[in-house]
């Protein structure tokens, strides 16, 4: 067994502060995750754009918006009015 200094970090468990967000075209919302280093990506950026979290609505529809860090992905509903 190893001395508690030398235990490995359990890595954390990806969530985020909305699995669904509705904005209106032109507007946005802004969408935390609980782990600084959290990867961000649309489905359809023709739809709605993501950077640092924040969702920007381009054009009206549906798309997601996926935060991933490591090998953990969460998956948020988007509506563009």
């Amino acid at each position: 067994t190893l001395p508690p200094s030398m235990e490995p970090t359990p890595e954390p468990v990806l969530s985020v502060s909305q699995s669904a967000v509705v904005i209106n075209e032109g507007g946005g919302k802004m969408v935390s995750s609980n782990v600084a280093a959290t990867a961000w990506s649309s489905s359809d950026p023709e739809i709605a754009t993501v950077r640092d979290g924040y969702i920007f609505g381009v054009a009206p529809g549906t798309c997601t918006v996926t935060a991933s860090y490591n090998r953990q992905t969460v998956k948020i509903t988007v509506v563009v009015n």
